[in-house]
This record gives structure tokens, C-alpha cells and sequence, in this order.
């Protein structure tokens, strides 16, 4: 059996559910908290994750105030036709200290994903980090 199906077997597909610990335990209560033995490792694993995602919600609710007030300048998007100078164009405007990209992996992977897996307030590359903007998975250089 490949390491995936025992994961599905023992934890099952929900596992990796975004469920917070009481709303978890809320679920538990509604069913008298009747977990058949069979079940538990997959009930102790949705308790554990459901500690973690309560945790990074706390967290992201801490700075709630903070990203309400942040100012976003309007975006810049590049949009073309196929060969009609768009990478040249994205190119140069990597260059320019005024502006940031995602990286291919940043602009497909889900942000919830990533900001719970890593807690990383950087996913897109456009948030200032210790007075240097991070572009594109790099520091910016500047001209």
C-alpha cells in the first residue's frame, strides 16, 4: 500500500479539513462525542490539525487591524497577445522597485494553502519585509 492510501485509510480525506477546534469539538458534542474505535486515529488527527488551523486563526485575526489598514496601490496587470512583447514588458518592469510579481508557484497556489502551511504573509512577493520588498521569490534589487 503507497504511503497516499495509508494516509486516506487512516486519516481519511477529510483530515486536512480547515475545521477550527470548536467547531471540531462542536461536531463531537452533536454526536455525543461517539467515535467508533476504528475511527480514533482519524479523530485524533482532525483534533490535532483542528489545534493548528485555531491557532493560525487566532494569529491572522492578531493582525486583522493591521491589513485593514494597509494602503494597496492599484495593480499593474500585463495582459497580450501571444508574441506581442508582454515578457519583454514584464521583464523591465521586474527591474522597477515600485513594482512585484508572483512567482508561477505563488499565483497557483492556493493563498489559504500556503498561509497555513508556512504562516507566511508573503505569499504573492508584494509585502514589505524588514524595509526590502520581496519580488518573485528574490530580493529586489533596484535598477
Amino acid at each position: 500500500m503507497s504511503l497516499r492510501q495509508t494516509f486516506i485509510k487512516h486519516v481519511g480525506p477529510a483530515g486536512l479539513s480547515s475545521c477550527r477546534l470548536h467547531e471540531w469539538l462542536a461536531i463531537l458534542r452533536q454526536n455525543r462525542f461517539a467515535v467508533d474505535v476504528r475511527y480514533w486515529p482519524r479523530a485524533a488527527f482532525t483534533t490535532f490539525n483542528s489545534v493548528l488551523n485555531s491557532f493560525w486563526s487566532w494569529r491572522e485575526k492578531k493582525f486583522d487591524n493591521d491589513i485593514a489598514n494597509t494602503k494597496v496601490p492599484p495593480p499593474l496587470i500585463v495582459l497580450g497577445i501571444w508574441r506581442s512583447g508582454t515578457t519583454h514588458l514584464h521583464n523591465l518592469l521586474s527591474k522597477d522597485d515600485r513594482f512585484a510579481f508572483p512567482t508561477t508557484y505563488q499565483a497557483l497556489v492556493s493563498v489559504d494553502r500556503v498561509a497555513k502551511r508556512g504562516g507566511n504573509a508573503n505569499v504573492h512577493g508584494c509585502y514589505e519585509t524588514n524595509g526590502q520588498r520581496q519580488t518573485g521569490g528574490r530580493r529586489a534589487t533596484g535598477g
